[in-house]
């Protein structure tokens, strides 16, 4: 039946006119031929497990309002692209971006590179090991995987150098950075393993960056991970007890790296992530603190991260300052500690704090007197490693309150 067709018949009004009872009855017999159709069509084309329908197009945090997901894409998780016989097409998958690990020694200088080893998902631990370079590899938490799944994204050459062409103008300016969710459409079945336990996926499109959710599924900590296994975890309603902050200069003057891992970078003279840097003052603030879930504590040292920075700030630091502008003999360093205070102890009386991050069993060197040199073996304990910090309450996090707390950066540059 044609279209024009159906919709007359989807548009039928009861009149009052004798020809009533012959419409009704044409209406019920259509609509009985097209739920056999429909039938039909989904016994011979069942959905894939673990697909969902995308119901409504999802609008991007993108200036551009027209970049969207098409209706006829389904949402999946990354696990099933393990699977023989995954679907390929209109599909896609929601990511959180966790880490960025650089071989550039400086932003936007390409010249330089690394390389990582891999082996084949399908031949097991038995697999033979290969190597490529890298510039860039992305650390992503898979949303739709209540299990804290993680997976590897490579960016080198031309694998993946379209990545951020949806969204180039807000992918330097800190709406993409670590903690960012991003979709990936259309994703390869997945053939290989990084460092031996975080799968590789790919795709031949670029990410498509989201809104973010307002609220993230909880995904448990794990204290008790085999040698090998990577998990993510995002927990809410969490405390937070501060122990001391300091601001240091860093590296890079960029927002894509969210000014992670300073203290490592500094000291091992890496590469940040960001693909450009522009004229913004390089300073950051590094948190000691406790953070306390459900009895559980996790002891997180050296956290430095724009994003969760920000929260104390009633506006960017401007350029002029210097670490010496935040000093702790300072009257600057004693009022803008009294507001982190003010923010912190708000929060966790509040609804508390969300918590994102990673967690991986190390290593550790050992040095026994029967070996001339030391080996690497398995540390006894898991590391938590944190990447995000913010309020689990939206109202607590737009409150008031908040606000008033907040520390006027701009008067530094008139005192």
């Amino acid at each position: 039946m044609s279209s024009e067709n159906t919709d007359a018949l989807d548009n039928v009004q009861v009149t009052g006119n004798d020809n009533d009872e012959h419409q009704e009855e044409q209406t019920r017999s259509t609509g009985t031929t097209r739920e056999n159709n429909r039938m039909s069509a989904v016994e011979n084309n069942p959905r894939p497990n673990n697909i969902r329908r995308v119901t409504n197009v999802i609008p991007l945090c993108s200036t551009d309002p027209n970049n969207r997901i098409p209706r006829r894409f389904y949402l999946i998780s990354a696990r099933s692209m393990l699977d023989e016989g995954c679907k390929r097409h209109h599909t896609y998958c929601k990511f959180m971006i966790l880490r960025i690990n650089c071989a550039t020694s400086l932003a936007g200088k390409e010249d330089k590179i690394d390389y990582y080893s891999y082996r084949n998902s399908n031949r097991g631990k038995n697999g033979k090991v290969a190597s490529s370079f890298y510039q860039r590899l992305f650390l992503l938490l898979d949303l739709e995987d209540d299990s804290g799944a993680v997976y590897y994204v490579v960016q080198s050459g031309t694998l993946h150098s379209n990545m951020w062409n949806f969204n180039r103008s807000i992918r330097d300016n800190g709406d993409i950075t670590i903690g960012t969710t991003v979709c990936m459409l259309n994703p390869k079945p997945i053939s290989n393993i990084l460092a031996n336990d975080i799968p590789m996926i790919e795709s031949d499109h670029p990410f498509v960056s989201l809104k973010q959710d307002t609220v993230l599924r909880t995904t448990a900590i794990l204290d008790n991970l085999p040698s090998n296994d990577t998990r993510a975890f995002i927990i809410h309603a969490s405390t937070i007890r501060l122990h001391t902050f300091a601001c240091v200069q860093a590296i890079c003057s960029g927002f894509f790296c969210d000014r992670q891992r300073v203290r490592e970078l500094n000291e091992n003279k890496k590469g940040c992530g960001c693909y450009y840097t522009g004229r913004n003052p390089s300073l950051v603030f590094k948190f000691d603190m406790v953070v306390t879930y459900h009895g559980k504590r996790i002891e997180i040292t050296d956290f430095t991260s724009l994003l969760f920075q920000d929260l104390f700030f009633k506006s960017k630091i401007p350029i002029g300052c210097n670490v010496d502008s935040f000093g702790v003999t300072s009257l600057n360093y004693e009022n803008l500690y009294d507001s982190v205070e003010d923010i912190i102890r708000h929060v966790n009386a509040n609804g508390g704090w969300s918590i994102v991050g990673w967690s991986k069993r190390g290593h550790i060197n050992d040095y026994s007197a029967d070996k001339s040199s030391a080996e690497k073996i398995e540390s006894s304990e898991v590391t938590h490693h944190v990447v995000r910090i913010s309020p689990s309450l939206q109202i607590t996090l737009d409150s008031a309150e908040i606000k008033a707390f907040k520390f006027d950066v701009s008067t530094l540059l008139t005192t």
